[in-house]
């Protein structure tokens, strides 16, 4: 229909029935994510509960639903968020659908004057929000992050949470953002290191674990099996006291084929950086930060050459 828009709902017009009171049928909905933006229970209401609202943020995003709405049905919406009362205010966004394309949709953002501290809300709008997660089926780990936000959940001791991830405390935003913006590699496991993990070798250094993505880990494979290692770019190794080593895993292993009754050989390349001090105490922060600081320019630097040599670059938007 030519008068027809899209609606990014993110909190309790996930829920279904919730929705269709307010506007009618649903006529179509789809997930999508906005980046730039996290979900936050930070809008007060008449009432002094708190609701739901997209606060700023360039290293989050939210995961939400939007639907397909006339004018006339997002009019009525206007009435029930308060777009005419002081509560909330229409944006324009622009959200990414799970096949990748992006398209303007209107989301409600409360107004500044009245957002607050951040709260738990009440069971009742809470539960809206739940249900309407598990009705589109959002992923569990999005499920969760939704319960963290909420204060129905803790993070795990020394986590915090990162768009729908918990990540340890000391890593900071940027060095997330960039690590998962690279082209060939996907980030598989980043750790702080931590002192209470001396028996787990791995865990008690500062060490980042990146994998290959599926689009090129066949042409990597096919590089290396020629046999001449040489003509396979290395990661440049960084002094032992920043970096420490460097290594790259090939790993097969049997995997159930989708839409068939048979196992396939799935192959797997890992990149693995790891700091050459372990963590003991709180003391080593300084160290953990360094190595940060200089190894992730490094990976972004092999990425780059890669991506050149290989021919790909991981799409827009994705």
């Amino acid at each position: 229909m030519p008068n027809d828009l899209w609606y990014f709902a993110y909190g309790s017009n996930l829920d279904l029935e919730r929705k269709q009171r307010r506007t009618g049928a649903i006529r179509e909905s789809h997930l999508a994510t906005l980046s730039g933006y996290r979900l936050a229970f930070n809008k007060k209401g008449s009432n002094g509960d708190v609701y739901a609202n997209l606060f700023a943020d360039p290293t989050e995003e939210t995961l939400g639903v939007i639907y397909r709405c006339t004018s006339e049905k997002l009019d009525t919406l206007d009435d029930f968020e308060g777009a005419s009362s002081g509560h909330y205010q229409r944006t324009e966004v622009q959200v990414r659908g799970v096949d990748g394309q992006i398209v303007s949709a209107i989301a409600y953002v409360a107004r500044p004057e009245v957002v607050v501290s951040e709260s738990k809300p009440s069971d009742e709008y809470f539960g809206c929000i739940r249900r309407g997660a598990i009705a589109h089926k959002f992923p569990v780990r999005a499920i969760r992050a939704i319960e963290i936000r909420a204060f129905r959940r803790a993070c795990d001791p020394g986590k915090r949470l990162w768009r729908a991830y918990q990540v340890d405390e000391g890593l900071e935003n940027d060095w997330l953002y960039r690590l998962n913006a690279l082209n060939v590699f996907e980030l598989t496991s980043i750790c702080q290191g931590h002192p209470s993990a001396q028996r787990n070798a791995l865990r008690s250094y500062p060490h980042i674990i990146l994998r290959f993505r599926d689009q090129v880990v066949l042409s990597v494979i096919r590089w290396i099996q020629k046999g001449d290692a040489s003509e396979f770019p290395q990661p440049e190794f960084l002094p032992l006291g920043s970096a420490g080593p460097w290594s790259i895993e090939h790993e097969r292993s049997l995997k159930l084929s989708a839409g068939a009754n048979r196992f396939r050989t799935a192959d797997r390349l890992l990149l693995r950086a790891t700091g050459s001090v372990a963590v003991g105490t709180s003391s080593d922060c300084k160290h953990t930060t360094e190595w940060f600081t200089t190894v992730i320019p490094e990976i972004e630097a092999y990425d780059r050459r890669l991506s050149g040599l290989l021919g790909y670059s991981l799409p827009p938007n994705a």
